[in-house]
């Protein structure tokens, strides 16, 4: 007959012990499992609200810190006291894992950009015909009226390219109408003879404007004189086609102009602190203080202040010679008065540096824009001696401009060709808050220049990089 075993006392310390480990292990680890899942669910409301666009929190640190305190090694005492094997108490992979994650949102708070949306997503740049801009024109000169609502667009490549095809012809271009052979008082051709634009207010190392015959090879001159000029730097994409000057008496006129001006410290990009026309628009400029700023304020000259809708300031670039002119100003009536009044105040002013109380929000602007001007091409070219052919049709007219402005400084890109051929060939075709979210006028000139050579008026946000 065989009797119960008895427990061994070694058996009874076992349980005690186990009994024990329950009591201290079971309340630390729900106590710790619920800090970790509410910091996990905080964490991971913060990376949505990251990829969402929202900014970074700098005080995340210290909620690592706390739940590492009151989350993490409660409940890591816990599942270690609650645990019946000698296992590892995490996988390895898990928690290497899980420290990866940490880390990186953690140089996010304290490094990261301003918001994860506006750092990956791509930037717009407003690409295209001219024709395709419903809020924008461009425009050959400066006469051209401002329109409410509407931006304008004024390179000095244009006016270059007429200016040489008039002094190849000998004289001030005169058009003749297709259909009636009369001369006609195109409005853009008795603009562009005024010739308010030269070569004297631009440098030589920023453009080439020539204009010569067929017969003279012009259209590999023209490139040539690009090469020496600009190296491999810029590509030329506007010579016209061979196919509409064929003959040996047609000629070709051609322009382009490379600047680029750069800040000598970088403005700080300002994601989602404007709104222009309604339309969040992203910014660069001085936000709130910072020590970085201190460095940039003596970038920014107060020329002419009066107050928040009414100032002309200069940003300076590493180009002395050259001037970037913005004025949050009413319009003047055309883009030539507008920009007369604008240069007038800037002439009469008493620069002042920007302080450290002083605002600067201005919109990035990326365009790349080709205008075709049909009001002047297809017209009969009036001989003014025997320098060009009886037979010249102005064949094709067109400009480039691709402009970018941003917190590292400005740059642009321009051309404009016109090629005039034999029309018989071809078919007749028919405190200073400085936040410029209202219209406003960007200049670019030459030190002590007669007249700049770019002028943008924005009056709607369709140039202005989208939020």
């Amino acid at each position: 007959m065989t009797t119960p075993d008895n427990p061994s006392p070694s058996s009874s310390g076992s349980s005690g012990a186990w009994f024990a480990r329950v009591i201290v292990g079971f309340p630390l680890a729900v106590f710790g499992g619920c800090l970790t899942l509410i910091f996990c669910l905080f964490v991971g409301g913060y990376v949505v609200s990251r990829v969402g666009g929202g900014p970074p929190l700098v005080n995340l640190p210290s909620f690592f810190l706390a739940w590492f305190i009151f989350g993490a090694m409660p409940l890591g005492l816990g599942i270690l006291l609650l645990r019946h094997s000698k296992g590892t108490l995490m996988r390895p992979r898990i928690f290497l894992g899980s420290l990866i994650v940490l880390v990186l949102i953690g140089i996010d708070t304290q490094c990261g950009p301003k918001n994860w949306r506006g750092a990956f997503r791509p930037e717009n740049t407003f690409k295209g015909p001219a024709a395709q801009f419903k809020g924008t024109f461009v425009t050959a000169h400066l006469d051209e009226e401002i329109q409410k609502g509407t931006n304008l667009v004024w390179c000095g490549t244009f006016q270059l390219a007429w200016n040489e095809a008039c002094r190849l012809a000998g004289g001030d271009l005169q058009l003749a109408d297709l259909e009636r052979g009369l001369l006609s008082e195109q409005p853009m051709a008795a603009a562009l003879n005024k010739h308010t634009f030269t070569k004297d207010s631009i440098d030589d190392a920023s453009h080439v404007a020539m204009a010569g015959f067929v017969k003279d090879d012009i259209h590999n001159k023209i490139r040539a004189a690009v090469k020496a000029r600009f190296k491999d730097g810029f590509t030329p994409g506007l010579i016209p086609d061979k196919a509409l000057t064929p003959r040996a008496q047609d000629f070709v006129a051609y322009a382009c102009l490379w600047k680029k001006l750069s800040f000598p410290v970088p403005f700080e990009r300002l994601e989602d602190s404007l709104q222009f026309g309604g339309v969040r628009v992203r910014a660069f400029g001085i936000g709130k203080g910072k020590a970085q700023h201190e460095q940039m304020y003596p970038q920014v000259k107060i020329l002419d202040y009066q107050n928040e809708n009414d100032f002309v300031i200069e940003l300076k670039t590493k180009s002395d010679a050259d001037r970037l002119i913005l004025a949050k100003v009413k319009p003047q009536g055309t883009l030539a008065e507008t920009t007369a009044n604008v240069r007038h105040r800037a002439a009469q002013s008493q620069p002042e540096s920007a302080g450290t109380n002083d605002v600067l929000i201005v919109p990035r602007i990326n365009l790349d824009i080709v205008r075709k001007y049909f009001e002047i091409e297809n017209h009969w070219l009036v001989p003014l001696g025997r320098k060009v052919a009886p037979d010249l049709l102005l064949m094709s007219a067109e400009q480039s401009i691709r402009f970018e402005l941003d917190e590292k400084g400005v740059e642009l890109r321009s051309e404009a060709h016109m090629a005039f051929g034999c029309g018989r060939e071809q078919d007749p075709v028919r405190k200073h808050i400085m936040v410029f979210d209202q219209p406003f006028l960007v200049l670019l000139e030459r030190m002590g220049a007669a007249s700049p050579y770019f002028c943008l008026w924005v009056d709607n946000p369709e140039l202005c990089i989208p939020w």
